[in-house]
């Protein structure tokens, strides 16, 4: 793990913050259990998902930003969103696509589903924000 783009990271997401464009963001990194949850981290169209925004959990990988060859880096690839996110479809909430709430107990019960999306890995300059689009287009795509 590249420790200084992972704190490049984190200080982007407090950047967002205090801009507004999210809504707080929360980080433990204890060599155990490491992770970011970036709050509100997108909003969604009103009236069409269950939140006007979503939470989105990023487990840290080893290999995160690491080099893999042919120019590409590692990157966040395990991705969690709140259980209970829902879309309408006609008068039903559903959940979003590939949202698996029971895949990993541990984080069900902490109120975090996978969702089944895997970013690729990266060129050498991409940072946090290119991932929250990838998330906020598929959710809303469902």
């Amino acid at each position: 793990m590249d420790n200084n783009k992972l704190g490049n990271d984190i200080q982007i997401l407090q950047s967002l913050k205090g801009q507004g464009a999210i809504k707080d963001v929360d980080w433990n990194i204890d060599g155990v259990d490491n992770w970011i949850i970036i709050y509100g981290a997108a909003k969604l169209p009103e009236r069409r998902f269950s939140y006007s925004d979503f939470n989105l959990k990023l487990p840290i990988p080893a290999d995160l930003y690491e080099p893999k060859g042919g120019g590409k880096y590692g990157y966040y690839g395990y991705l969690l969103i709140d259980s209970d996110l829902r879309v309408k479809v006609g008068n039903e909430w559903r959940p979003i696509a590939r949202q698996f709430p029971d895949m990993n107990s541990k984080e069900a019960a902490k109120g975090w589903s996978f969702l089944c999306l895997y970013p690729h890995d990266v060129d050498e300059g991409t940072d946090i924000r290119a991932l929250i689009p990838i998330v906020q287009e598929w959710i809303i795509s469902s």
